[in-house]
């Protein structure tokens, strides 16, 4: 089983009793919005605020696996991640970035895909096939039917995680 490293969960452990949202891959990409109650190397557990499910403890690995993908403070900052909070649209500004970026998207047009996004300081997520990269936005055919297609603004695109989970976006 793989560890997270010491110096994250120490920025994690600063953040319990706050309010936390949680990116998760179980059998497909959730998001958890509750306050941090607890957390050790290998799992977090917090308090579900839409109620749905009470308390979770939700594992850091999954056979070897990351099934926590991203955790998001209040302020829509990735603390699991806290060199990389830049949002797609910025990214793509970077002209070293921007081929790199668009050679990782490519393949993974018309596969399913996770899109993290910000909107009104709340973090979401959809599930879906990547349809098209415009100008300024990007489109998703929602699942479960692919019938619908949303529109999101790369100003307000935090991740992009294939079915692995592996982040599209980031660059290291």
């Amino acid at each position: 089983m793989s560890q997270i490293n010491p110096q994250i969960l120490q920025i994690i452990g600063k953040h319990i009793g706050s309010k936390v949202s949680v990116i998760y891959k179980d059998s497909k990409t959730v998001i958890v919005h509750g306050k941090l109650l607890n957390l050790n190397a290998e799992k977090i557990q917090v308090n579900d605020m839409n109620l749905k499910q009470g308390n979770i403890v939700i594992s850091f690995f999954d056979k070897m696996f990351p099934k926590i993908l991203a955790i998001y403070n209040v302020n829509g900052l990735n603390i699991l991640n806290p060199r990389n909070n830049e949002h797609l649209g910025a990214k793509l500004r970077k002209k070293d970035l921007q081929m790199v970026i668009i050679s990782a998207m490519k393949p993974n047009l018309n596969k399913n895909v996770s899109v993290v996004f910000k909107k009104l300081n709340n973090v979401n997520v959809i599930n879906g096939q990547l349809s098209n990269m415009g100008m300024v936005d990007l489109m998703v055919k929602l699942a479960p039917f692919y019938n619908e297609e949303q529109t999101l603004k790369y100003d307000t695109i935090m991740n992009v995680f294939d079915e692995q989970g592996n982040d599209l976006i980031e660059i290291n």
